[in-house]
């Protein structure tokens, strides 16, 4: 009962709809966002709760409060000031060496999440939550939870491509790709990596300085080189090419570039 009395609060009183269909901001001047979760197990709240819990002092969202109704999860959180480096971006409003600052900003930040380790029981695989449930994934459109599981079966999901047959299995496409995979699988340290992290949840000051990152329901333990994906692989509006060139200027570990390398080119395809 309290739990709908504060959902009703929330919705009829304090906050006003955005264009962003699942956002909602908060009236009176008051510095909070509601965010309602597609996921009742891997959801923002307790993906932020865990990164304060790390003492790294990231540029995240603090939660205020939190609550679950029908299945849904509903954050109210602090609100990150700025605007996406992408608006920034296609308004024109961010120079070359600004954005180059960012790119840095947020370099420092992934080496931080890098320096995190999953507890023994998640040591193996990816795609997962603190929660310890799955991660969304581009494949269902952000819509559906995949993991975790080990690397070689969610590049299964991702090389539908170049399958020789069905069903595709892992053992099938270590047949097929024993060099690439083995690349791949050569990348075998498991950091805190954000599976969402292109240029529409990073958040910049008018004067073109990093103010946070947003979106960390879609994060977890992962491979290194996924998070490289993330960030150079193109993604329509949500990544073009002028932002995601930046992150070729930057080199990460030979292991780390070369499970790139293979990844990507297993792939050819956002991830």
């Amino acid at each position: 009962m309290f739990k709908r009395l504060r959902y009703w609060i929330y919705l009829k009183i304090l906050t006003y709809p955005t264009f962003l269909p699942r956002i909602r901001l908060f009236r009176f001047g008051i510095p909070l966002v509601m965010k309602e979760s597609f996921f009742a197990e891997s959801t923002e709240t307790e993906a932020l709760r865990f990164l304060h819990g790390t003492g790294l002092n990231l540029p995240i969202p603090k939660v205020f409060d939190s609550f679950a109704i029908q299945g849904c999860e509903y954050t109210i959180m602090t609100r990150i000031p700025g605007d996406t480096l992408l608006n920034q971006f296609i308004k024109k409003t961010i120079t070359e060496e600004q954005i180059s600052a960012v790119i840095n900003e947020v370099h420092d930040v992934v080496r931080k999440l890098w320096t995190l380790s999953p507890p023994p029981e998640h040591a193996g695989v990816v795609m997962c939550h603190p929660s310890g449930h799955g991660l969304p994934t581009v494949l269902e459109e952000m819509q559906d939870l995949i993991g975790p599981l080990p690397i070689v079966d969610l590049y299964v999901h991702h090389t539908s491509l170049i399958a020789t047959h069905r069903p595709w299995t892992a053992d099938g496409l270590m047949l097929l790709e024993p060099e690439r995979m083995g690349k791949v699988l050569a990348d075998d340290k498991r950091v805190y990596v954000h599976c969402d992290l292109r240029p529409h949840n990073i958040m910049v000051t008018d004067n073109g300085k990093l103010s946070g990152i947003l979106d960390w329901e879609n994060s977890g333990w992962h491979a290194r080189h996924w998070q490289v994906l993330v960030l150079r692989t193109t993604l329509g509006y949500l990544n073009p090419p002028p932002l995601s060139k930046w992150w070729s200027n930057i080199q990460f570990e030979p292991e780390v570039e070369e499970a790139y390398s293979a990844g990507w080119s297993l792939i050819l395809r956002p991830v």
